[in-house]
């Protein structure tokens, strides 16, 4: 039918359902969880609200609207994941993935850069950091009137690798070189405040493998580069300098990156094809 439910709207509403009821399951060991119960309650009578606006309506701010609402919740959904992350298990694993990082790279290299990068490189790669979020939505706002179907693929597949990845999260927490920063990382004069703001406030970090960063970048980049083919080299030079910013800055191990770099392709590959079958069946 016409604006009901569309496939990332239903991705979403399974996502928020399950997460809720592992809120249900574990809460002993979650912190206010009458703050994350209300809020998937609230954000998924707003999805449906939406979609029923959208039914109803087919203007273009509510079209708009209910294409990109779910790059907007990402504000919200990534930061609670890191606050439910010890629900499972009660610490970090960081000494597990230290290890690994060591055996596949043989040193802390993230350590390495962090010394003999100045400052100026640091602030450029806090500052493709920080672009990170804003293309999560910028290439496929700027093609949605030219290529629809392509924008919903995207979208879709962006957010089920989000939601699987926010899982992972909560079953594997680590929270990264993070606490390297202070040490490593001077209070710097743009983009370095920007980033140390999003991250004491909104971001709070503690999902490090794998690094959904990582994926998400890789999906942005495969996805814009068919949006966009006359800005290919533009658009992977953007993406190879988020991958290395996620350990240059100290927020993942390179290991993180790595993971991550590799899921996201994976979703990249099969996610559109998933997509592609709901459509074909009749499930939107």
């Amino acid at each position: 039918m016409k604006h009901a439910l569309n496939p990332v709207d239903k991705t979403l509403l399974i996502y928020l359902f399950t997460l809720t009821i592992h809120v249900l399951l574990t809460v002993d060991f979650v912190p206010n969880p009458l703050l994350h119960i209300g809020a998937n309650i609230f954000i998924s009578v707003g999805i449906l609200l939406i979609a029923f606006l959208h039914k109803k309506h087919s203007g273009q701010i509510i079209d708009f609207v209910h294409l990109f609402y779910p790059v907007c919740l990402l504000i919200w959904l990534f930061p609670q994941v890191c606050l439910l992350r010890f629900t499972v298990i009660p610490q970090d694993l960081d000494p597990i993935i230290i290890k690994w990082d060591t055996v596949l790279f043989g040193e802390q290299i993230y350590v390495k850069i962090a010394n003999n990068m100045n400052l100026f490189w640091k602030e450029v790669f806090h500052g493709v950091y920080f672009f990170y979020y804003l293309s999560l939505g910028a290439f496929a706002m700027l093609a949605f009137r030219s290529q629809r179907q392509l924008v919903e693929t995207y979208l879709f597949t962006l957010i089920l690798c989000m939601c699987i990845h926010q899982w992972s999260v909560v079953l594997f927490p680590s929270a990264g070189p993070i606490h390297l920063r202070t040490e490593l990382i001077p209070a710097g004069f743009l983009f370095i405040p920007i980033m140390d703001f999003i991250y004491n406030n909104v971001d709070k970090g503690g999902g490090a493998f794998p690094s959904l960063h990582s994926a998400a970048v890789v999906i942005v980049s495969v996805f814009a580069e068919k949006m966009f083919p006359k800005w290919k080299i533009l658009i992977y030079l953007f993406c190879a300098s988020v991958l290395f910013s996620t350990f240059a800055n100290l927020y993942h191990y390179p290991i993180d990156t790595l993971a991550g770099g590799v899921t996201g392709g994976l979703c990249a590959v099969l996610f559109p094809k998933v997509y592609d079958y709901i459509q074909k069946n009749g499930n939107t």
